[in-house]
């Protein structure tokens, strides 16, 4: 463990709760350090890429360095410089604004109306199948009237 030294968060990973900090003089062969959240002493929030840390060296016995005793530089915090991004074209927000919300409505009924059709269909097939079909009351008559007559063979 040596003095106190003054870097700059340049990577953390919030999911995993480390990172690395690029010192502002010349240490570790002027690689990053390797800092761990719970080497945050009473940390009040997060940390953020871009903030300032004070922290000590540990040499590890692999020959590894990592950052102990750290904290974030309350007077020193550095703001991460926004990530330009490209803006929304204004002819696609004015399209999907002029499409009239009853559109959508009438669109969602035809579509349920379909599903109501093919179901009733379905079901209508499915009972016709199912059950045994009688025969209708002009068939009836006719088979009564012919078994009725003598045959003349």
């Amino acid at each position: 463990m040596g003095s106190l030294l003054k870097g700059k968060l340049v990577r953390w990973h919030h999911d995993q709760g480390y990172g690395f900090i690029k010192p502002d003089v010349s240490v570790n062969a002027g690689r990053e350090v390797f800092i761990h959240i719970s080497s945050l002493k009473q940390p009040s929030r997060p940390p953020e890429i871009g903030d300032i840390i004070l922290f000590q060296l540990d040499r590890q016995a692999d020959g590894k360095v990592k950052a102990i005793n750290s904290a974030i530089d309350a007077c020193q915090q550095t703001k991460p410089q926004p990530i330009e991004s490209k803006p929304i074209e204004p002819q696609a927000v004015v399209a999907a604004e002029s499409q009239p919300t009853w559109l959508f409505s009438f669109g969602r009924l035809v579509v349920i109306a379909v599903v109501i059709l093919v179901c009733a269909a379905l079901y209508r097939l499915y009972t016709n199948d199912s059950t045994p079909a009688a025969p209708s009351p002009a068939l009836q008559s006719q088979a009564i009237s012919s078994s009725a007559a003598p045959s003349l063979v």
